[in-house]
């Protein structure tokens, strides 16, 4: 499974100032989708407070949330290729990336 924290690192510290991108890697999309993708989505719609650095607890809490909506998609991406009858982990990862 892709790993979230390396993507999240930037956003940990207390007042990154940056904007994920909208393309590039599932977990961009992710963290749009979760609105853990920048610290006033996470002040809004997670009641965390910019000014200071999320603490280790606060980290894995969004790496769940977004892993959680990865694993949904994922899910929902398999019964959609059940029917047709292929699927890979893969093909969703390359799916995913193409639609940045």
């Amino acid at each position: 499974m892709l790993d979230a924290y390396p993507f999240l690192q930037n956003m940990y510290s207390a007042d990154d100032g940056k904007q994920t991108p909208m393309r590039g890697q599932p977990v961009f999309i992710a963290q749009h989708a979760t609105a853990t993708c920048c610290r006033e989505c996470i002040r809004k719609w997670h009641k965390m407070q910019p000014g200071k650095e999320l603490s280790q607890v606060q980290q894995e809490y969004h790496v769940d949330v977004i892993m959680t909506w990865i694993q949904k998609e994922m899910k929902s991406y398999r019964q959609g290729m059940a029917t047709a009858g292929c699927f890979s982990e893969l093909k969703f990862i390359y799916m995913i990336w193409l639609w940045r």
